[in-house]
């Protein structure tokens, strides 16, 4: 299902995933290979997406990630599981708020590189393995079409998920356990990514897209409540 989203919107599979995957594997596995599926999926999404895209685009947010990548692997490092679970339901029901409620009238802002979004996105991935929602906003923010929305968030979802894995291993943290997991899985991930490319040409995106928002606002507001009422 989260492929399928990936495919679809260019964005989502791990805001879509990691809730639900994190009570049953344990997040320093759950991480890195949310990271391995990024590079795997986005490397066949930029065969499929047919769309010039120019370095402008992309490489200003992907620049201001890699402030943020130190922040998020220190963070991966040295938090429990619970607080991070936590933080994972907190940052998906604040950023699903913002995609849905969330408006930019200011026509100035359209013009502006999303150098923040990248920063906030790289601390994310890195350290919960959610770097979409800040990127999304932003782009959404300022009205990309569907096929640059899409093109755009592939390349840089590529490039940063490449970038934290190198990080990973330098610090033992890809670990065996998360690659047979991603390896394990690897053809429901072409599945849904070929399922979600071929129907992004038909449905109506806007309409699906918020009815993923709000599920997954749902998915992080339940795992905050179960974690906090576990203990």
């Amino acid at each position: 299902m989260a492929s399928v989203l990936r495919g679809l919107t260019g964005f989502g599979f791990a805001l879509f995933s990691v809730p639900l995957l994190s009570f049953v594997l344990p997040i320093d596995i759950l991480v890195p290979s949310m990271s391995l599926f990024n590079i795997l999926a986005s490397i066949y999404l930029l065969l499929k997406i047919r769309v010039k895209l120019k370095a402008r685009y992309f490489l200003p947010m992907f620049i201001a990630s890699l402030a943020g990548i130190p922040i998020g692997v220190y963070a991966l490092q040295h938090l429990n599981e619970e607080v991070l679970r936590i933080m994972v339901g907190i940052v998906i029901v604040v950023f699903s708020l913002l995609l849905i409620f969330g408006k930019d009238k200011d026509p100035r802002f359209k013009n502006k590189p999303v150098v923040f979004a990248g920063f906030l996105s790289g601390i994310l991935g890195s350290s919960i393995s959610i770097s979409g929602p800040p990127v999304a906003l932003a782009m959404n923010r300022k009205k990309y079409s569907k096929d640059l929305f899409r093109a755009n968030f592939t390349v840089f979802g590529l490039l940063s998920s490449l970038l934290t894995s190198v990080v990973y291993i330098i610090k033992g943290i890809l670990v065996t356990a998360s690659i047979k997991f991603t390896a394990f899985f690897f053809p429901l991930l072409l599945l849904g990514s070929s399922l979600g490319n071929r129907w992004a040409k038909n449905i109506k995106q806007e309409k699906f897209r918020k009815v993923v928002i709000v599920l997954n606002f749902v998915t992080g507001l339940a795992v905050v409540l179960l974690t906090v009422l576990k203990h």
